[in-house]
């Protein structure tokens, strides 16, 4: 589960969002966008994360794949300030992939907001 929540603009500069990991509630933030770095650190800092090694005998997930995936959605909300929120779950990473399988965007009410972020 990946959420992306844009503060009001007099709580951070248009470039910044607020990006999370959740795993049964255990997550993790950064400022967005995001760097490769960024991305790595958040998903080895939640307590779920040895389950993407693989457990009872499955593959271990393609953690490159969900790196990416937190980077595009980062460079997405850095693009366009007047997506507010972001909700993307569930997020399933196998071996081969990382699918987002359902998405939320909600835009920004304030037509003002909008222009100046």
């Amino acid at each position: 589960f990946l959420m992306i929540l844009r503060p009001p603009r007099s709580t951070l500069d248009r470039s910044a969002a607020a990006s999370d990991v959740y795993k049964r509630q255990d997550v993790s933030f950064r400022l967005a966008p995001l760097e490769e770095k960024d991305a790595i650190e958040m998903v080895d800092e939640i307590a779920a994360r040895p389950i993407l090694d693989g457990v009872r005998g499955q593959e271990p997930c393609n953690l490159k794949e969900l790196y990416k995936m937190l980077l595009q959605i980062s460079v997405f909300v850095t693009d366009h300030p007047e997506i507010k929120e972001v909700d993307l779950n569930p997020i399933i990473v196998n071996s081969k992939k990382a699918v987002a399988v359902d998405a939320r965007i909600i835009l920004n009410d304030d037509q003002d907001e909008r222009q100046t972020l």
